[in-house]
């Protein structure tokens, strides 16, 4: 909703220098990209923490239902996820707990109960909770906490099973289902992995939920960054996939960067920029 997010100011709710340019690592920027996730690293804090907290409790507080939904067998994996989530982040720089209280950086304290509107509230990222029925079935979404999605809304794939959570992503069904498949129903407890992916957007909002709707003349100005976190539960089995989205103008970034940005775009499959936005917007680079 533009009104929450045009609460918050631009220089708040980004981050500059960008912390990650996936774009520029061939690697880490193509998909599925997975790498490495240290446990400490769970969760990452910015600068922009305390704007992008409020904007998150605003959110939840006035839409709980669009943004913060679970069904009822993700009962023990919601409780699960913010019990892990609440002793990790009880670690963190300016964080702290005292029974079932939990205080954040900004000096907000949350009670703990396990409950999706709580799950959005702890940290910056968003959380997804996906859970096989079976072992031969795919992963299907059970709970949610998305404030920041980008061109999607999570009461729309609630209750859907992996593929079909990725539709509009062009070449999915084709390409990567079967292999991101075989990638969760792998996943182990004690190695969880991490992904970078990026877009481009014209302005600082965090809170999309609705797909591309370009004005006339308007252009890329900010990179969107969101870093994917990919960790199975012990108890419930249940994979918890965090996103934490970064934007940093483009004015901000290095010419090199700036550079490798658009060469990538230029290199997008069609299909592809039109998804991102279009081959026209996505080339008008500022």
């Amino acid at each position: 909703m533009a009104d929450a997010a045009d609460a918050a100011d631009v220089a708040d709710v980004t981050v500059s220098p960008a912390p990650y340019l996936p774009f520029a690592d061939p690697h880490r920027g193509s998909p599925p990209g997975l790498f490495a996730l240290p446990a400490a690293d769970w969760t990452e804090a910015d600068s922009a923490f305390a704007a992008q907290m409020a904007l998150r409790d605003r959110l939840i507080a006035s839409q709980p239902r669009r943004v913060a939904l679970a069904l009822p067998q993700a009962g023990p994996a919601l409780a699960e996820l913010i019990a892990a989530l609440a002793a990790h982040l009880s670690c963190q720089p300016g964080y702290a707990r005292a029974g079932d209280l939990l205080r954040r950086p900004d000096r907000q304290r949350l009670r703990l109960a396990p409950t999706a509107q709580v799950l959005g509230r702890l940290a910056q990222e968003d959380w997804l909770i996906l859970q096989q029925p079976d072992p031969a079935s795919e992963a299907v979404l059970t709970a949610g906490a998305v404030c920041f999605p980008a061109h999607w809304c999570l009461a729309g794939k609630i209750g859907k099973p992996l593929t079909q959570v990725h539709d509009p992503v062009p070449g999915y069904a084709d390409a990567l289902a079967a292999r991101v498949n075989r990638i969760f129903a792998a996943l182990h407890p004690a190695r969880p992995l991490q992904r970078l992916n990026w877009s481009l957007a014209s302005d600082a909002q965090l809170h999309c939920p609705t797909a591309h709707a370009r004005r006339d003349g308007e252009t890329p100005a900010f990179l969107r960054v969101e870093r994917q976190t990919l960790r199975r539960l012990p108890a419930s089995g249940a994979i918890a996939f965090g996103i934490k989205t970064y934007l940093t103008p483009l004015a901000d970034l290095p010419a090199a960067a700036r550079t490798a940005l658009a060469e990538r775009v230029a290199a997008l499959p069609d299909e592809m920029a039109g998804y991102k936005g279009g081959r026209g917007y996505l080339s008008a680079l500022r």
